[in-house]
């Protein structure tokens, strides 16, 4: 997931040039080995920066959705209710 958002990431940063890296990252089709296939598109997964950079990402994103949330009542369904009125039982099986 790391590599995912790094590799995005750096495509709505860079621009063309790493469009073409990324291009070439996908063209290689797994024929190579994943760390250096990703350090070609200009990812390091050897280094810890992209799974902070994820980290740092995924924690922005958690507080901004709390700041909003905090606003406005979220009303959640108790965890243990379920109804079975939406449930259809599977159709008889064919008798042999």
């Amino acid at each position: 997931m790391s590599a995912a958002v790094s590799l995005s990431q750096s495509v709505l940063d860079d621009g063309q040039a790493q469009v073409d890296r990324y291009l070439g990252f996908l063209k290689s089709g797994g024929a190579q080995f994943p760390l250096p296939t990703l350090q070609a598109a200009g990812v390091d997964m050897t280094t810890p920066a992209p799974i902070e950079h994820t980290l740092r990402l995924f924690a922005s994103e958690w507080l901004s959705s709390r700041r909003c949330s905090s606003k406005f009542e979220i009303r959640r369904p108790p965890l243990f209710e379920f109804r079975f009125s939406n449930f259809s039982p599977p159709l008889a099986l064919p008798s042999s």
